[in-house]
């Protein structure tokens, strides 16, 4: 009888380890899948930031360049006026307060 409970505290014993070994694999694998996701979505951050940024970039150059254009335009149209008419001094810089207040 003391050899069959021997055998059976051995077998008890085994599958206490066995189940601990399969608990720690669970817990092992359970964090390289949440590092893994972790590392994915930082990734993934990263390239959403890159892609906004390289919109936002391309907006501001589109921007500068209409500004440009506005600002030429002004200008042309200021030297217009001012090449069109002789003018006394002070009507001179009348015109130009005009014009920068345009601007």
């Amino acid at each position: 009888m003391k050899d069959a409970d021997a055998r059976v505290a051995e077998e008890i014993k085994k599958a206490r380890a066995q189940a601990t070994e399969i608990v720690d694999k669970a817990h092992a694998q359970a964090n390289q899948i949440v590092d893994k996701a972790k590392t994915d979505a930082l990734l993934e951050a990263a390239r959403v930031k890159a892609s906004a940024q390289a919109d936002i970039d391309g907006m501001v150059g589109k921007a500068r360049e209409a500004l440009r254009g506005q600002v030429a335009a002004l200008a042309v149209q200021g030297a217009s006026k001012i090449v069109q008419r002789e003018i006394d001094p002070a009507a001179h810089k009348a015109l130009l307060d005009q014009l920068v207040t345009e601007i």
